[in-house]
Formats: C-alpha cells, structure tokens, sequence
C-alpha cells in the first residue's frame, strides 16, 4: 500500500473519533505531544538548514541528510541517489551494508525510488512487498527485507536531480508527517547537494585549468629547452664537422653529449683491428672525465652493452646498471638488445661508478663504427627523447671520426710519399757523389802509386842522417793515408756480391764498435751506455754497418767534445716485428733545426775541418741494406740517430 503526497487539512491532524466519546483532557494531550514533535522537527529542519548552507563539499552535504534521515525518523537504512543521464546512483548510504550500495546503478523509472525521481513526486509506501514499483535488487545488496519505504524527490528549480529513500524492515513504520519532514529536509539538501556539485564542478574546473595552464607551461618550457637544444645540436655539428683531428672531434663530441644531456660523463669507442690483424675489437678513444679512465684500452668486440650496441647497430637505454651487470648472457639487459657474455665490466675502465647508460652507435653508411656511452644523468631517467639527442650527435660524430680517418691516412700517404720522393731525391745526389767519388778515387790511385814509388827511391838515395829523410818518411806515410782512404772509398761504392750478405748479429757489431771508439770517448769524456739484449740478427755487410755505426759514434763524440756527456745505444723493435733499429742519443746541444733537412745532403757539414759525406755515405749503405735512417733533435736536448734494418727472416726477436 503507499499513498501520495498531498497537503493535509487541519481535520487531518485530529483522530477520528466518536462525538459522545471526545475526551478534552487525552485531545489536549495529544496535540500537546504533536506540537512537541513539531517543534523537535522544525528545529531539526533549521539545524540542517544551517549546516547544509555552511558548506560546499557534497561528501559533508550526503553525510548530513542521510544522518539526519536516518536518526530522525528510525530507519534502518537511508540513502540518497542522484540523477546521472539515463541513470540513477547511490552516491551514500547509511545503515546495514550502506557500503555496498554505493556506487550502485538502475535505470531511470527503475523501482520506486526510480519512479519518484522520474515522476518528481513523494511517495509513503506501507508494504513494499505489495507495490508494483518495488525493486527487489538493492534488498540482493544489503540483504535487508525491506517493508515500508519513504521516497522524497531532491527538487532543484522545479526539476528532480535525484531522491532521498528511507526504509524500514517492518510494514507501516512510517506516516505523513514522516514523509513531510522528508520534504523539508530534500529541499535544503537539493539545493545544497546542487550547490555542492557546481562548486566541485567549478573547483574541477579550475583545477583542469590550473593543470592545462601548467601543462602549457611545462610544453612552452619543453619547447624552450627543445629548441636551446636543436640550436645546441646545430652548433655541435658545425663544430665537430669544422676538424679533420681525431682526438679534438673525440674531445668535442664528449663535451656535446654532457651540456646536451646533463650527464656525468662519457666514452666513447672505436672499432679498431686487433693486433695480429686477423679480427677486430673495441678501443676506447676518449672519455670524459678522463683522470681514471684507461683511454686506449681494448676490450673484445662481445664485451657489454657498449658491443651488442656496435654489433646490433641498435640503440640501448640502460636504468639500472647494477641489475644489468647480475644478469646472465641472452637475457634483456635495455631497449632492443640483448645481453652478451662478459668477461669484464666496461665500467672498470670508465673509473666511475655508472648507475645508469645511454648507449648509441656511431654509424657510418649502415655500419657501426663504434658507440658512443652517455653515463648517469643528473636529472631523471634517460628517455626516447635523449636517445634522438645523442643520435643526432652520434650521426655528425661518425661523419667526423671518419673523415679525420681519412684525412689522416690521407696525411700518412701524402707523407709517405714525400718521404720517399725524397729518398728518391737524396738517393739520386748520393748516386751522382758516388759515381764521382768513385772515379775521383779511380784516377787518384794511379798518380798516388807513382809517388809512393818515387817517394821510396828518393828515401833510398838520402843519407840516412840527413834531415832530409825525416821529410820524406813523412811525406810517405801521408801518401799511403791517402792511399788507404781511396781504397776505402772505392770499397763502399764498389757494389757488393750477394755471395759477401751475411747474418749480423747487431750486439756483437756494437760490442766491436765500442772497442774501436773507446779511446775516442774516453779522451772526449764520453760515458757509453749499451746493455746487451737477445740476438738481434739482420742480413748484411759486417765491415759496411761498421762502418755507419762508427761514424755515428764519432759524430756523437764530436757533439759533445766541449763538456763531454753519455752516448747511449739501445737496440729497438719495431711494432710490427720486421725491423730492428739502432739508436744513438747523445746528450750533447742538439742539431740547429735550421740544419736538420740538409744533415744527409753530399758536402754539407756543420765541421770545420770536415767535408760533408760521412753521413751521405751511411744513408747510403742503410739504404742499400733495406733499411733508412730517422734523426729526431730538440735544441739543447741531445740528438737521436736510429738505423733501422730489416730483421732477418730466420730471426725470432724477442720482446725488446
């Protein structure tokens, strides 16, 4: 049974009763207890009527008319559902299992309560169980069996926005001043709950605004830092492609990659071939900062991220190093690659401790050339956006490396044959001296051997107390010093047989040297400074490279003939193992570098009382033996001289 709202008359207010049976004392009485229920109830309507208007949350607004509801009335159960679209939803609940009813939905029109927000009008229902509107659903929820209920519309400016529901698990708990005092409260709470709703819509609102305005401030000040760095990159790449130097575009591309990044520090390696020349590996090039770094040490192609990234070509973002490093091969150590087997921590290398990485290859025409590693940004985590900052980088970095390659070798080349062009050249002026050395000598040994011969008849047919004979004895022995020097002369420029090629041990040359130029050191206080190492066996002429390495001797002691000094010999290996060079540094003033490129032209000496060919002549033996000459001076330094001759085949040198 329910009945509908509608306006009481006063007649209402007064039971029904019998005109001989009206006891004056029980009606007073009874509209005594009335008007006190009145009173209580227009004091609660007042009080809640304040409450509700001195807040705008709507969680205090709910809580308020269901308690309220509730307590006043006796129910067991009060709620409040509001009007979202085609549906209704209990935004709060009070009494047995009120929670599992919020959040509840039924369509509008759905149930009584649906009925009532649909209709717009109250209604008192005394036994639900014989109500046709009744929804059985929210009884499913609570597990209540619910009898009598009060539905009151919650009406903002003539619309319904939703409802308040009482309810009672007995039949007829409720009567018409309860649905009354339900309106009064529903019409403070409508609008009080609609106050709240546009107040947190508002306050949505604004906080949507307050987070777009910051939003716009982060984009502008992403915009801002992105185009500081586009204007960064383009200054990075004008400045790396602006030099053909290998080590300043390493150096230049490492300081880029900290300001563009905000890193603290990075490496970068180069694919370079192994020793033996039959594979290849990763060398560290650069680094910064480099105080612990070991630049130039290798590692195998397979070793870290840093070779899956050169192998793979692909990119790697790293977060958590540490995790990485306990993780076996094969496994997913960062974006798009996998970990391999790794018998040393690029990070030993580094000298740093590296927590995070940002790993990008130096490609080239398609391929790796290396990787370039970014360690331990200051601020945040490595994202997509600094993978594309450091390609860009790696992409002008590549170019340059590679172009400073080929320059270099370009370089080496050019130098190479200058060199040899002017080996060419010094060969042709020592070819010309030769051929006039050689018929100088030629012609001047015929005319010697007739004075020699005239000299010994004039010295038999001088009396042998004459003062005479003293100065033909003289004269002898100075034909015969001239004679020994032609022959010396006809000697070097005769060429050699190939049956006269012999192993030389360079040790044992030396140890016959020192023995010939120990008084010439020791009367120019010259200390001599050689310690013996493994045999050193080159393919030649003994009394030929005897030859270069006294005069290089004597030429030592000349420079040091006015404070005496150390002449130091060592012999040498050369990296790839086919040379043996000899070297002589003296501590003496140095070569004037005025001098140094006309030291091994014919006739040029720095010698007063010599003439210009000891050291034509050794280039030219050297030369003849396959092998050449370096010198290398600083002023008041000392000077270098290292013969270099080929090792000889049958030879296994040893470490030098």
């Amino acid at each position: 049974m329910s009945s509908e709202l509608r306006t009481p008359s006063t007649d209402a207010l007064l039971p029904a009763q019998e005109p001989d049976a009206w006891q004056p004392g029980e009606e007073i009485e009874r509209l005594s207890r009335d008007l006190d229920r009145r009173a209580r109830e227009l004091g609660v309507l007042s009080r809640v009527g304040q409450i509700l208007t001195s807040t705008l949350d709507l969680e205090s607004v709910l809580h308020i008319v269901i308690a309220q509801v509730r307590d006043s009335l006796g129910a067991a159960n009060a709620s409040v559902v509001l009007q979202e679209g085609d549906e209704l939803v209990w935004v709060a609940a009070a009494g047995p299992y009120s929670e599992r009813l919020r959040g509840t939905r039924i369509g509008l029109g759905q149930g009584v309560v649906g009925w009532v927000v649909k209709e717009g009008r109250s209604v008192s229902v005394a036994d639900a169980t014989q109500d046709p509107r009744f929804f059985g659903g929210v009884d499913a929820i609570t597990g209540m069996q619910t009898r009598s209920l009060l539905a009151v519309p919650l009406m903002y400016k003539g619309v319904p926005r939703g409802a308040i529901e009482a309810i009672s698990e007995e039949c007829g708990s409720f009567d018409e001043r309860d649905l009354r005092f339900i309106e009064g409260i529903a019409l403070h709470a409508a609008i009080a709950i609609e106050n709240a709703r546009l107040f947190a819509a508002v306050e949505q609102e604004l906080i949507r605004r307050q987070e777009a305005e910051l939003r716009i401030r982060e984009l502008n000040r992403d915009l801002e830092y992105r185009a500081m760095q586009l204007a960064a990159l383009n200054r990075a790449g004008q400045a790396i492609v602006s030099t053909l130097d290998t080590e300043t575009v390493l150096q230049l591309v490492l300081k880029e990659v900290e300001d563009l990044l905000q890193v603290e520090g990075a490496t970068i390696f180069l694919r370079v071939p192994t020793l033996d020349e039959e594979g290849e590996e990763l060398q560290m090039a650069a680094a910064r900062p480099a105080t612990l770094a070991q630049v130039g040490a290798r590692i195998p192609l397979s070793t870290g991220i840093v070779g899956a990234v050169t192998q793979s070509g692909r990119p790697a973002i790293v977060p958590d190093i540490q995790r990485v490093a306990g993780m076996s091969e094969g496994q997913p150590a960062a974006t798009g690659v996998l970990m391999p087997g790794c018998t040393r921590h690029v990070s030993d290398l580094t000298g740093m401790a590296e927590r995070s990485l940002l790993v990008v290859p130096l490609m080239y025409q398609g391929v790796a050339e290396g990787a370039i590693r970014a360690v331990n940004k200051t601020r945040g985590a490595f994202d997509e956006h600094d993978r594309e900052v450091l390609e860009v980088v790696a992409h002008a970095a590549a170019t340059a490396i590679r172009n400073a390659r080929l320059y270099r070798h370009l370089e080496a080349a050019l130098q190479q044959e200058q060199k040899a062009r002017a080996q060419l050249i010094q060969a042709g002026k020592l070819s010309v001296v030769g051929r006039m050395v050689a018929s100088v000598a030629h012609e001047l040994n015929n005319p010697l051997q007739t004075i020699r011969n005239s000299l010994f008849l004039i010295q038999g047919d001088v009396a042998p107390d004459s003062s005479a004979r003293r100065f033909v004895g003289i004269a002898i022995e100075e034909a015969q010093r001239v004679t020994r020097l032609v022959d010396q002369l006809r000697d070097v420029y005769r060429p050699g047989m190939a049956d006269q090629i012999q192993s030389v041990d360079l040790a044992e040359i030396l140890s016959q040297v020192h023995a010939l130029v120990a008084p010439h050191l020791a009367e120019n206080d010259v200390a001599w400074q050689f310690t013996p190492a493994a045999p050193r066996v080159v393919n030649g002429l003994p009394d030929q490279l005897k030859q270069v390495f006294i005069n290089l001797c004597l030429n030592a002691c000349d420079a040091m003939r006015d404070g005496g000094g150390t002449l130091r010999v060592d012999v040498q290996l050369s990296e790839d193992g086919r040379q043996f060079g000899v070297a002589f540094r003296d501590s003496g003033p140095g070569v004037d570098p005025e001098d140094a490129p006309y030291l091994f032209d014919p006739f040029f000496t720095t010698k007063q009382s010599g003439i210009g060919l000891g050291l034509p002549i050794c280039y030219d033996i050297v030369q003849r033996h396959g092998g050449r000459i370096d010198f290398e001076s600083q002023s008041g330094e000392g000077a270098t001289f290292i013969v270099w001759l080929p090792a000889a085949k049958r030879s296994q040198p040893g470490p030098a």
